[in-house]
């Protein structure tokens, strides 16, 4: 999953990218151990480096999310990640974009992720680094 799904996530914050693991792996391999999420994430930090479109300052990378969690997340459907879906529309009735983009004030405005290097679009333009 790790390389694979690098190239679909549309957000980057390194909680959503575990429990995405997470589910995909119970899916997947469900007698089998799931990795640490200490782990995972030094792994995944290896990976975004390694990659031409991806990056990561290490461990201890913070960065604003401002909108970079605004949009329709399709993988949150895909592998059942309520938690992370817009609590206000998770009913059958609304649609799998409304159910999958969060709520603007959902999740915390610094959180650990990582960067996409070329930017398509206002939202994947990297933001400043946070350290605190």
């Amino acid at each position: 999953i790790r390389k694979s799904c690098m190239t679909f996530f549309l957000w980057k914050s390194c909680k959503v990218v575990y429990d995405l693991y997470k589910s995909w792996f119970k899916k997947n391999n469900p007698s089998g151990s799931i990795q640490s999420k200490t782990s995972f994430i030094d792994d995944i930090i290896v990976i975004a480096n390694q990659s031409s479109e991806w990056i990561c300052g290490g461990r201890n990378y913070k960065m604003r999310i401002r909108g970079r969690m605004s949009c329709c997340e399709p993988l949150l459907e895909e592998y059942d990640l309520k938690n992370w879906q817009n609590p206000t529309k998770q009913f059958s009735g609304n649609s799998m974009e409304e159910r999958c983009t969060p709520k603007a004030d959902q999740f915390p405005e610094i959180q650990r992720g990582i960067s996409r290097v070329h930017a398509k679009n206002s939202a994947d333009i990297p933001q400043e680094t946070v350290t605190d």
